[in-house]
């Protein structure tokens, strides 16, 4: 635990990149604590992060986005971490938007 009216700063990933196939999508989130990967993880799960994340790729929906791969400050206060600020982005080229994934076949 931090000691009162300290904290600590670390950094977290989040990459979105096509599966093998290139028929979907796979979400990478990793930090180097338990902790601060939860932080990632509640980040992107957040409905308001999204429009954070759309920002900081230059699109206007998530939806929209080729592959990215971003870099997330995080910071401990007392036992919790939470994410700051998106640090830094790049898109990963020659990445699928989502909305050029074909839809599962019905049966």
């Amino acid at each position: 635990m931090v000691p009162p009216g300290t904290s600590r700063h670390s950094f977290a990933q989040v990459a979105c990149l096509p599966n093998l196939s290139r028929s979907g999508l796979v979400l990478l989130i990793a930090g180097n604590s338990q902790p601060n990967t939860e932080a990632a993880g509640e980040f992107v799960l957040s409905p308001q992060s999204a429009s954070t994340l759309a920002s900081a790729i230059g699109v206007s929906s998530l939806r929209e986005s080729p592959g990215f791969d971003v870099l997330l400050s995080t910071r401990q206060s007392g036992n919790a971490w939470r994410v700051t600020e998106v640090a830094a982005c790049r898109i990963l080229p020659n990445a699928v938007s989502m909305t050029t994934i074909p839809a599962p076949p019905t049966q």
